[in-house]
This record gives structure tokens, sequence and C-alpha cells, in this order.
């Protein structure tokens, strides 16, 4: 409540923060060669079957490093007792008790969907598709209980419409952040990262710009994840020229929204 209060003192509008339990979001290669000869985030059913969290060797940029082999060991032991249910009520408590505090200091909390939005090693995830959207939002019923709309998160699964989506909730005044990110669904519901251009992934990146902007989003967007190009190397999925492109493409798009006066 206290870092609330502070960052609206600071002029911070908007928070975005996940409800995933012990992990963040989860990938089971992060420098996989792709046609154009960029490396990328992937995630493939066949190796998340061969990994196993407890051995404390696997790490990944979005974890908490601090957790220890024995912390894992104890956490999962506790989550054992913890089912979906059990996550909404956690869930609902703490939004009862930041939301009026968020409210106060002119500051909107923006959740950020699970990735990928589907139960990961046995632990319960539950902002992962639009009913669980409708009924975290009716938690708290504020528009300052809103979502960072994640479209390579929500968009990696196949059972997720996430033009409707973002539709509803963007008419609705409910999504403070967009995250937006393209992504290749493959056939057994693993994925790729993929670069921006719509082409190059599953998802229209133009029609979600298009829906947005029909709705007259105001909130904060910006791109997501990038892949590892030109020779560029650092922290897996943040590669910084790949998301200066996704930048310009979607600025680019915007632009070209504003002046033709588009409605989706």
């Amino acid at each position: 409540k206290e870092n609330i209060k502070r960052l609206g003192e600071a002029g911070v509008k908007c928070i975005c923060y996940n409800f995933m339990p012990v992990f963040d979001w989860t990938r089971t290669q992060l420098d996989k060669m792709l046609p154009d000869g960029s490396t990328a985030l992937v995630y493939y059913k066949d190796q998340l079957e061969k990994m196993n969290p407890l051995t404390g060797e696997l790490s990944l940029p979005g974890w908490d490093a601090s957790y220890k082999k024995e912390d894992l060991k104890l956490l999962f032991e506790q989550y054992s007792k913890i089912d979906e249910e059990n996550l909404w009520e956690n869930l609902e408590y703490f939004l009862k008790e930041i939301i009026p505090v968020a409210e106060q200091a002119d500051v909107k909390m923006a959740i950020h969907p699970d990735d990928p939005p589907w139960n990961i090693f046995g632990l319960p995830r539950i902002i992962s598709n639009e009913k669980n959207l409708e009924r975290f939002l009716k938690l708290v019923d504020n528009p300052f209980n809103g979502l960072t709309f994640c479209t390579g998160s929500l968009g990696s699964a196949k059972f997720n419409n996430i033009y409707n989506m973002i539709d509803k909730f963007s008419a609705q005044g409910r999504i403070h952040f967009m995250h937006v990110r393209n992504v290749k669904i493959l056939d057994d519901g693993s994925f790729e990262e993929s670069a921006h251009f719509s082409p190059y992934g599953s998802l229209d990146i133009v029609k979600i710009l298009s829906i947005l902007h029909k709705n007259n989003f105001n909130g904060y967007l910006r791109p997501d994840h990038g892949r590892m190009i030109w020779g560029e190397t650092g922290k897996p999925g943040y590669g910084l020229y790949d998301r200066a492109l996704g930048a310009s493409y979607i600025t680019g798009i915007w632009e070209t929204l504003e002046k033709a006066g588009h409605k989706a």
C-alpha cells in the first residue's frame, strides 16, 4: 500500500503486476534459432514434460532468482493445498485491500495475464481467459482495477479470441496497459515468439490496434518481448533492436489509423 501511495506521489499513473504463483513467464528454450537467423523464446510442450523445477537448475529471466532448491520444494508443498478457487480467494482479498488505496492515490492497477495462460508444473493460474478476466474485474468493480492486456500471453492459447476480448474490455475502459507483441502458435499448442510484424506470427497486429483505435483507447501501450537480431546479445526475450522495430511498427500503424480515421 505504501508503495502505491509513493508511486502516486511521484506521478506514476499505472502499475503492472501479476498473480502467477511461484514462477513468472515460462519458456522451455531461450535461444531457439528461427529461419531468419534470429533467436527467440519458445515454449515446446515436449520440452516442458522433461523439465523439473524442483532441481533448482531451471531459471528464466522473469523468475525470482532468490529461490533456492529448498525454498522451491517448500513453496510447492504449500501450493499443493491451493487450488484455483483458493487462489481466487487470495486475489479477492488482495484487491479489496489495495484498490481503495490505488483510487485515493490516482494510480490504476493493471494485472498482467498468466504467461502462458494455463497451469504450469501443477501450479494454478487464473488470469488466463475471457471468462476469468470478467470474473477478475467483478471482484472489485472499480475503474482503478483493470488489465494489462498482453497479446502474446493471452494470444498463445488457441482457446482465446483476443480480438473479441480486446474489443470488450477496451470498450469498458478496463484495459489500462497494452503489451503488443506477436506469437506463432504451433499445431500441438506449443508456441514461438516472433517479430511484431503480423505475417511472422499468428496474430494480426493491425486488427488489434484498429480495435483499440475504434474504442478510443487512451491507456499506455508498448511493444513487448523482442528476439535477438543483428548479432545482439543480452537478456533473453528483451532484444533492444527487435523491440525498437516493434515500437516503430506499432507507431506507424497507429499514425495511419489516426490519419485515415479508421473504424474497425
